[in-house]
Formats: structure tokens, C-alpha cells, sequence
């Protein structure tokens, strides 16, 4: 069988967390209740059925309620719904290269919390077949 087919078995079938994070770029908006427009598009840096890890440069409080916006692509639909910030973590990256700064940022990860069965669902087969096409055309895990 090929590797690539057991890695994308082995990923569906673990169990170690509610649902498994998979390192997927997604595109997502979100508003906090202090601000209710909706902010820059962020990246996720990592992203599961039940919630979402993304960077920023600055911090947001842990149980803070925000509202998140993605737009799917195919097929072509947004997504409102709401999350709880879980954790917001300070984070530094080091260059190599000591005449380069040392970027600082949050990492935030985001329990989705007000979300319809069937945006789940819509949400959980979109990222599923995102991942399988990408596995199966040998690219990069990226969805803009």
C-alpha cells in the first residue's frame, strides 16, 4: 500500500486528543466582543474539527468568547460561528543568523464552541478532503 495512504490511516484512526490537529493553512476572520469587526485574516497554523491554533502579535485573554468567519471555497460557503480562547502563549523565534531580529509572538489555540452540527460537518469534509487531495497529488497542505 502506499506510505502516503498509511500515513493519511494512521492520521484519521488516532485518538489521543477529541479530534486530531492536523498542520493545515486556513484563512479565518474573527471579532472579539470589544471589537465586532472583523480583523485582518489571520492563518491557522494548526486546525481540527473542534478548533483551531493560530499566531498573532497580540495576545488575547484565556475565555474570551470571539466569533470566527471562513469562507470555504469549494464548496463555496461561509461559516460564522464562535470560540473560546483556551490558551494564548508568548512565543520567540531565534534566528541563525545572529544579525537577524528574534520574532516574538502569541500562539492561540481556540476551542470552537457555538457551531451547527451541519457547519461541523460541512467544516470537518471540507478539511478532510483538502487533506486527501493533497496527500494524493503529493502537495503541500496549503488552503487559501
Amino acid at each position: 500500500m502506499d506510505p502516503k495512504l498509511n500515513e493519511l490511516k494512521h492520521l484519521l484512526s488516532k485518538d489521543a486528543r477529541k479530534a486530531d490537529r492536523i498542520a493545515l493553512v486556513l484563512k479565518f476572520y474573527y471579532s472579539t466582543p470589544n471589537n465586532t469587526r472583523f480583523l485582518i485574516p489571520f492563518k491557522t497554523d494548526k486546525i481540527s474539527g473542534d478548533g483551531i491554533k493560530f499566531n498573532s502579535k497580540k495576545p488575547l485573554k484565556e475565555k474570551t468568547e470571539i466569533n470566527i468567519k471562513i469562507i470555504l471555497k469549494h464548496p463555496r460557503k461561509t461559516l460564522f460561528f464562535s470560540g473560546i480562547i483556551i490558551w494564548c502563549k508568548k512565543t520567540k523565534i531565534i534566528p541563525k543568523n545572529a544579525s537577524k531580529k528574534v520574532k516574538e509572538f502569541y500562539s492561540i489555540g481556540v476551542k470552537f464552541s457555538k457551531m451547527t452540527n451541519n457547519d461541523r460537518k460541512l467544516f470537518v469534509n471540507y478539511i478532510s478532503n483538502n487533506l486527501l487531495t493533497s496527500i494524493m497529488d503529493n502537495n503541500e497542505i496549503i488552503i487559501l
